[in-house]
């Protein structure tokens, strides 16, 4: 993988940290149900 390849990847993992933690909070969902991808 080249530089920029690594960034997005890191870029796309933070916002969907940011994205399941934040349905994490308002569902009160278990955390190993917010790794399951969204199915959409």
């Amino acid at each position: 993988m080249d530089g920029l390849s690594v960034i997005l990847d890191d870029f796309l993992g933070l916002i969907s940290l940011l994205r399941t933690d934040e349905r994490a909070r308002r569902s009160e969902a278990p955390a190993e149900q917010a790794w399951i991808p969204l199915k959409q």
